[in-house]
């Protein structure tokens, strides 16, 4: 009889944990970014929210979408390989956006390529964390999702300077090269990124110590997903109505604890519903249609909001009807569990 396969919860899997922290250190953190080394080019074009939001609409759904083909690749080939092909598309991407000049050429490499090279690596690193770890899974997944902190802390201002210093063309060869290794309140740019990475550094902490507290503690990853879900509906509603960079970089700091923790456990509350009812073969696909609904979403509500800013002219604004739809989220949660715990 063939022995099941066990996560054996460490050794060899650190050194996994450690190569998908890098890996996320140069790729997935470059989302955040995207408003400091776009958005003056973009108005250059003569593009602005409505323009800006199509070009991160189009990313999340080639993201999403991704999952449609994904499982599949990861199935096929490895989670490493998987993650190898994922860097050589966003790295290949951000070099084609150096290039670009007009709107169309911008959505075709960033969006589109750039999309689905994160898709593969969320997915691909995800995966390989998954067999490596059972009861050690969360503070694993914190720890690789670390590198993405760490880049969030790095990134806007290293992208800050080097537009001080460059041009953007040469600002998005150099990203572009790192990513091969593996405007609101009326902020200045430096001040932008100070936010940004007063953000980032709270989300890092938090990707490291929240998971491990998690674990020890045996909570529902769902429910700490619903909890931290409804804590950053209050923190982005408070950031909303920051006028001042003090203020709001307090606020940022919040927004990244509850940000971190929504993150971290998406995947595993999916990972979580696959193990409840026996079916942890089925976790790539799940995670693919999980990206795919996402897609979905992004496609019919994402632009929705981009034309809204333009048409309000108020970030504000736009925040809160974010987190109308957040709540709309949370509630349909709570009804789900209370008539499964009520069956």
């Amino acid at each position: 009889m063939r022995a099941s396969r066990v996560p054996p919860d460490g050794g060899f899997g650190w050194v996994v944990v450690a190569g998908c922290a890098l890996v996320n250190v140069f790729n997935q953190s470059l989302v955040s970014v995207f408003g400091l080394m776009f958005a003056d080019y973009l108005a250059s074009l003569g593009e602005h929210a409505f323009g800006a939001a199509l070009v991160m609409n189009v990313m999340n759904i080639s993201l999403n979408f991704s999952g449609l083909i994904t499982g599949p690749i990861i199935k096929h080939f490895n989670p490493r390989k998987a993650a190898i092909l994922g860097s050589l598309l966003t790295g290949t991407a951000l070099s084609l956006c150096s290039y670009s000049t007009k709107l169309w050429q911008i959505v075709l490499s960033y969006s589109v390529t750039f999309g689905f090279g994160l898709g593969l690596i969320q997915s691909s690193t995800f995966v390989a964390l998954n067999s490596y770890f059972r009861h050690r899974k969360g503070r694993a997944v914190g720890f690789a999702l670390a590198g993405t902190g760490i880049g969030q802390i790095l990134m806007p201002l290293l992208v800050q300077y080097l537009l001080s210093n460059f041009n953007f063309r040469d600002t998005t060869l150099i990203i572009g090269g790192l990513a091969f290794n593996g405007k609101s309140a009326n902020l200045t740019m430096l001040e932008a990124a100070n936010c940004m990475s007063v953000l980032s550094t709270t989300d890092l902490i938090t990707r490291i110590t929240v998971p491990a507290f998690v674990d020890r503690m045996e909570f529902s990853h769902r429910t700490t997903f619903l909890l931290a879900g409804i804590c950053l509906v209050v923190a982005r509603s408070v950031m909303a109505e920051m006028r001042s960079l003090v203020p709001l970089m307090v606020t940022s700091a919040f927004y990244g604890i509850f940000r971190s923790i929504t993150i971290v456990n998406q995947n595993l509350t999916v990972a979580e519903y696959c193990g409840e009812r026996k079916i942890e073969k089925m976790l790539p696909n799940a995670l693919g249609f999980n990206m795919v609904t996402k897609g979905i979403l992004v496609l019919t509500l994402g632009q929705i909001l981009g034309w809204f800013a333009d048409f309000t002219g108020s970030y504000s604004l736009n925040l809160h009807a974010q987190n109308l739809l957040l709540v709309t989220t949370c509630v349909l949660w709570l009804c789900e569990m209370y008539f499964k715990d009520d069956n």
